[in-house]
């Protein structure tokens, strides 16, 4: 498993077989850091998605404040348009998140 806010998993993926991918995305972004963000954004998290070729991406920290640039719309839309929304694992709040190994393969057309 890999627990990420921010870039470099090109490396963790060259040394490890990673199953799981937690992803703090929405690009949050706060006045003292400029036009930085401190969580990925999600073609941030698109490119990570690309270096784990089999894992499970669970996008988390993402809503709920006004610090956070995208959302579950952005994301959705960032996975969909690489071809990878089949590997998303939404989790509910207060809710124990499953997954199931290994995924299943998307669907050709």
């Amino acid at each position: 498993m890999w627990i990420a806010a921010s870039a470099g998993g090109a490396e963790v993926a060259r040394r490890f077989s990673i199953q799981v991918a937690v992803i703090h995305m929405g690009a949050a972004r706060v006045p003292e850091v400029g036009p930085f963000h401190l969580k990925m954004t999600a073609e941030e998290a698109v490119t990570a998605s690309h270096a784990f070729t089999d894992a499970v991406i669970v996008p988390i920290h993402f809503e709920d404040w006004a610090h956070f640039s995208e959302g579950a719309e952005d994301i959705a839309r960032a996975f969909q348009g690489a071809r990878l929304e089949h590997r998303l694992r939404w989790p509910e709040r207060g809710r124990t998140v499953e997954i199931e190994l290994p995924i299943p393969m998307a669907k050709a057309g």
